[in-house]
């Protein structure tokens, strides 16, 4: 770190521009309103005085973007007649979404002593977004508008105590407030895995958050050895103020239901009309399947407090074995599991070199930890708003409700206690495991590091990781086996307490075990061309996590297969090359395959309100009715007795490529100054991705990516003017999303059979990250950058 009071004035004022006109479509919405995104950013830092410093930026981002919709075999409406009909091509568009950011940040740097320093920062952020969409099928009447302001302060104290002991203390707090606003007040339908409309669930909501947080830590060297202890503690309160679910939430097992329920109720037939009339052929009925709404007090508030201890020690054995070994403790409010220890060691080891005068290329890593997950806020909210007792909101789910408005629950006749008997209304409520334990991950990793000449490394790693106690929220009050059958008149089911319905419980028991095999090159062959990449192999398999849900809560196992939340293989390659008239080119290149994804039956499968059923492979005692023929062969959507059911992660998505260019050029201008700094404090902006690492000497982390900042080439010059234009997926492939996984039984008159519905298979939207964005699949950025 410079120290204070040190520093010259110098500062950097950079702008960024993208426009529609520059731009390629999107494949999915041929209609796109025009618009475009500015950013501007500016700093300057410099002394105060002989020991004070200060850092100044600001930054604001101003898009006015549009949310794109494609919903395939999605119902057409009249606005005329307020009615649906069905379709078999798509519905698409785009909703034009503005948003604001602004973020300003002070900072100062000051030398209280000789040997103590204390950095101050204050951060002030602001966002606001109208418009937002929150996925590629939903309506436009779902859009929410969102404002957020946080203030942060940060304060770091580093006291060099003697030449061999160092003590920093970190504090940091933050206060956060934050509002959203629905587009339409009325209820929330879906039809799953095709499309959504009506309200959003989110309705109106204010949020009040404050997070403190405290760090500690002594470093202490002796001999060949480093120490480092110290403890960290922190503590996130939420104060909530939202109605969310109020507007309720009515679910269609299909599209024909959708429409007929509808347009029925527009007609004003009455349900039975409505079900009298429904075709043979939509084998799930014409009538809604579920209705859920909520209702009760709507603030609430809570906190969660996390603390640890650890301790390190790092001990360079000798000049070619590096040993370290540490142990965290860590603890929390709300769970049982109050006391987690982590261990971890690794180790670094030069396999040549040993010789008297020569030099090391070729050094081994390894190591093996213990990491914990602590369980969040966001989920002690849920136990906050609805865990039972009478201060808490009611939440109720009615199956096959005998009612539907588009425009209010308030308007049903006879009020939604109308909508259901007493047989078919479910209260749900969610609770904490008694026997929580903190979800974890023991990873373990070797890795070679070869130096291949003076100016290029090559870094082989192979990562193990296996995850224990991973969170779930599961039904612990589900049906018992053997006593619920969905469609059946006798098996209706049997709950282990009949005094209480639907028990969401967050269950921490799900594992995972993941391989990984990486790669990383960086080469200099010329101080005009460089080049560096990162290549990783994943193989992964999981029955859940993260607060996913199980298709049998009684048996996680059931979900074991391979994991969807990991890409089997992943590049990213980067160049920087200047070439004549000082003018740097800066490709690269990121490929992932496609990430694999479940297929669905569209039914409840569990009474559980979780639509994660998996079909099975059909058989020749099968129901007829419920078999589809698909792209993996016929599968039962009801699976029966005997059957097998199809494996987690049985579809793969596409594979998804781009090529990105950026292309600049700097221009010095003034007096000349020492090339080694006049630059320094500028590097290129953004980031590409990291790999896994260990700590305690042992990483595997990927390459830095190229920014969409860029730096600014060394001009030798007082100032510095940059212009360069950056193009994210130059040669406009179409990289396409996860497609859908769900079923939809559709009736084939030329065939006889049920298929999957339009939609299966398919995706309707782009891949999103640097591969595109919601309007276009190529984006091109202009920008400018002046620094002094």
């Amino acid at each position: 770190m410079t120290k204070p009071g040190t520093d010259t004035l110098h500062g950097r004022v950079f702008a960024q521009g993208n426009d529609n006109a520059f731009n390629t479509g999107n494949p999915f919405t041929a209609d796109l309103p025009a618009y475009y995104s500015y950013q501007y950013n500016g700093s300057v830092g410099g002394s105060l005085s002989k020991n004070a410093s200060f850092f100044f930026s600001i930054e604001d981002r101003e898009t006015q973007n549009d949310n794109t919709y494609s919903i395939i075999g999605g119902p057409i409406y009249n606005a005329l007649s307020n009615t649906w009909a069905l379709n078999t091509g798509t519905v698409s568009g785009s909703l034009f979404s503005p948003s604001n950011h602004l973020d300003v940040s002070p900072r100062v740097d000051l030398q209280l002593g000789a040997k103590n320093t204390l950095t101050m920062r204050y951060q002030f952020y602001r966002n606001h977004a109208d418009n937002s969409l929150s996925g590629s099928t939903s309506l436009p009447s779902l859009a929410t508008s969102s404002n957020s302001i946080e203030h942060s302060i940060q304060l770091d104290d580093t006291q060099v105590i003697n030449d061999r002991l160092v003590n920093e203390t970190r504090i940091n707090y933050r206060r956060g407030s934050s509002s959203s606003s629905p587009a339409s007040t009325a209820p929330y339908y879906s039809v799953s895995g095709v499309f959504s409309g009506g309200g959003s669930t989110g309705q109106f909501s204010k949020t009040h958050t404050d997070h403190i947080e405290m760090q500690n830590f002594t470093t202490l060297t002796k001999g060949a050895q480093a120490i480092k202890f110290g403890l960290w503690a922190r503590d996130d309160r939420n104060a909530l103020t939202s109605n969310s679910g109020f507007n309720g939430s009515f679910s269609f097992l299909s599209t024909d239901a959708f429409v007929d329920t509808w347009n029925g109720v527009v007609a004003g037939e009455t349900f039975a009309q409505i079900e009298a009339a429904c075709p043979s052929t939509v084998t799930s009925g014409c009538l809604p399947e579920k209705l859920s709404y909520k209702t009760g007090p709507t603030s609430f508030s809570g906190n969660v407090f996390n603390a640890a201890l650890f301790f390190q020690d790092d001990w360079k054995v000798n000049g070619f074995l590096t040993l370290s070994g540490g142990l965290r403790w860590e603890s929390q409010n709300h769970v049982a599991d109050h006391s987690d220890w982590a261990p971890r060691v690794a180790f670094a080891y030069a396999l040549d070199g040993h010789k008297k005068g020569a030099t090391s290329k070729t050094v081994l890593r390894g190591g093996f930890g213990f990491f914990y997950d602590r369980f969040g806020v966001g989920s002690l909210m849920n136990l906050e708003e609805l865990n039972g007792t009478s201060t808490s909101q009611t939440q109720i789910t009615i199956a096959n409700p005998t009612c539907f408005n588009s425009t209010s629950l308030g308007d049903i006749s006879g009020g939604v206690a109308s909508c259901g008997t007493a047989a078919t209304a479910t209260p749900v409520i969610y609770t904490l495991s008694k026997n929580y334990r903190a979800p974890y991950m023991e990873q373990a990793g070797l890795g070679v590091e070869r130096q291949l000449s003076k100016t290029s490394t090559l870094t082989l790693t192979y990562m193990h990781s296996s995850g224990f106690h991973q969170l779930v929220v599961r039904d612990s009050n589900a049906y018992e086996p053997g006593t619920y059958q969905y469609g059946s008149s006798t098996l209706t089911g049997t709950r282990p307490d009949s005094s209480q319905g639907i028990v969401n419980q967050y269950f921490p028991e799900a594992v995972f075990n993941e391989n990984q095999v990486m790669a990383n090159l960086n080469a200099r062959f010329s101080t005009k061309f460089n080049v560096s990449g990162y290549y990783a192999a994943s193989w992964a398999h999981s029955d859940g996590g993260n607060g996913s849900t199980p298709s049998n809560s009684y048996n996680l196992r059931q979900d074991y297969g391979r994991a969807t939340f990991v890409r089997p293989q992943f590049l990213f390659l980067m160049a920087n090359y200047t070439g004549p008239w000082a003018i740097t080119f800066n490709p690269f290149v990121v490929a992932q395959s496609g990430s694999y994804y479940n297929i669905t039956s569209p039914y409840d499968l569990t009474g559980d309100n979780f639509h994660n059923s998996r079909p099975s492979y059909a058989t020749a005692s099968s129901t007829a009715s419920n078999v589809v023929q698909t792209s993996f062969g016929a599968l039962n959507v009801v699976p029966e007795s005997g059957e097998t059911l199809v494996p987690v992660g049985l579809g793969k998505g596409p594979a998804s490529v781009a090529v990105n260019m950026r292309i600049g050029r700097s221009f010095g201008l003034g007096s000349k100054v020492d090339s080694s700094a006049s630059n320094a404090s500028y590097p290129g902006g953004g980031g590409g991705p990291r790999g896994g690492g260990f700590g305690g000497g042992f990483g595997g982390g990927g390459p830095r990516g190229g920014g969409m900042r860029g730096g600014i080439a060394d001009t030798g010059r007082k100032y510095a003017l940059n212009f360069s234009v950056q193009a994210l997926n130059l040669f406009n492939d179409i990289d396409r999303g996860t497609p859908s996984g769900s079923i939809q039984p559709t009736y084939d008159s030329n065939s006889n059979s049920y298929g999957p519905g339009s939609q299966f298979g398919k995706s309707s939207s782009l891949a999103g990250g640097v591969f595109s964005a919601g309007s276009a699949a190529r984006r091109i950025f202009f920008q400018a950058a002046f620094q002094f």
